[in-house]
């Protein structure tokens, strides 16, 4: 499918390039960097300072969360989000579950059977959310990491890599919840373990 109007990949770095290569693969060229630090990208395609240049539906091409969060809250009206998922071919997505605008969803991933994630969430590479998981916007669930069934996340929470969230955990906003953790009862908002 090729989108008229450019796709910006808002960050030129790592993770704005794993964006580019999801798309590229999709066969989808039409693709356009905005960095605020970065004047080139390794792909070839052209990179802009931001709200310099042509219009374009935006992606964000950052993993921090903290940063994701800042960026989505200084987006103005006149640069909406992608208005769907990137789905890396390599991904499972059930058909029955729901991803919502600009959510990232990488290689090896899967996203199983009535799981409905939030607007800008990144399922990274390997990551696994079971059935009927139910993630808020700007979640970043990082490599490797696994929710069990009817696991519900709040807005603005990284899940690190390799962390383990078992059946019916609720964990809420602003978490932060480390690499190879085994996440054992609820989290509040704000929570770090």
């Amino acid at each position: 499918m090729q989108n008229l109007h450019p796709i910006i990949i808002y960050g030129a770095g790592g993770h704005g390039h794993v964006i580019a290569e999801s798309l590229i693969l999709q066969n989808i060229r039409n693709i356009i960097f905005w960095d605020q630090k970065l004047t080139e990208n390794r792909l070839g395609f052209p990179t802009f300072q931001p709200f310099t240049g042509p219009s374009g539906r935006i992606v964000l091409g950052v993993g921090n969360i903290g940063t994701r969060e800042q960026l989505l809250s200084s987006l103005s009206i006149d640069y909406p989000p992608l208005d769907f998922p990137l789905i890396h071919p390599n991904a499972f997505v059930s058909p029955s579950a729901h991803l919502e605008e600009a959510t990232w969803v990488g290689p090896m991933a899967l996203v199983h059977a009535y799981a409905k994630i939030g607007s800008h969430c990144i399922i990274n590479s390997g990551a696994k959310v079971d059935h009927e998981v139910i993630l808020g916007h700007n979640v970043h669930i990082a490599p490797g990491a696994t929710l069990c069934g009817s696991v519900n996340v709040g807005n603005h929470t990284f899940i690190g890599a390799n962390a383990v969230v078992p059946p019916g955990i609720s964990i809420g906003n602003h978490v932060f919840v480390r690499a190879g953790s085994i996440v054992k009862e609820n989290i509040p908002d704000g929570g770090r373990i």
